[in-house]
């Protein structure tokens, strides 16, 4: 029995540890964590790596766990961090940062026939100096071809 379990541990460990993405922040820059093709149908758990010398808001390497089909972009400066993220099977993005702490939804729905739906528009909504964090200057995603 204590064999089994100790083997069953060790599986896990190895698992966990190996399912593991790094994601480095850069300063002023939307980091795609993971983009909107590359959003699985399973949760993900993911390495932010903060910026060196602590020059970001962040400011020490932390893991999350993402969502299955969700896409996540962040932006890290040295005053706020920002976030945008949106399913590859739901319609809204959701924005927000640091400076105001609420997340909401940021613009329109996306039209339900957009190739990864609102996971398209999650890099392209999320700028850090708008309120929430949360811009739609960017033109919306083209339909899918049928």
């Amino acid at each position: 029995m204590n064999k089994l379990l100790v083997a069953s541990l060790f599986c896990a460990a190895t698992f966990s540890a190996s399912g593991v993405n790094a994601v480095q922040l850069t300063a002023n820059t939307a980091v795609p964590v993971v983009a909107a093709g590359a959003a699985s149908n399973t949760a993900q758990t993911i390495e932010l790596t903060a910026i060196a010398n602590r020059a970001g808001f962040v400011k020490n390497t932390f893991d999350i766990t993402l969502s299955a089909n969700t896409a996540l972009s962040v932006i890290d400066n040295a005053t706020a961090f920002g976030v945008s993220a949106g399913s590859n099977r739901g319609r809204g993005v959701y924005t927000g940062h640091s400076d105001g702490g609420s997340v909401t939804q940021c613009g329109d729905l996306v039209d339900d026939s957009v190739t990864n739906k609102a996971a398209s528009q999650v890099a392209a909504r999320l700028a850090i100096a708008s309120a929430n964090a949360c811009t739609t200057a960017a033109a919306p995603a083209a339909p899918a071809a049928n």
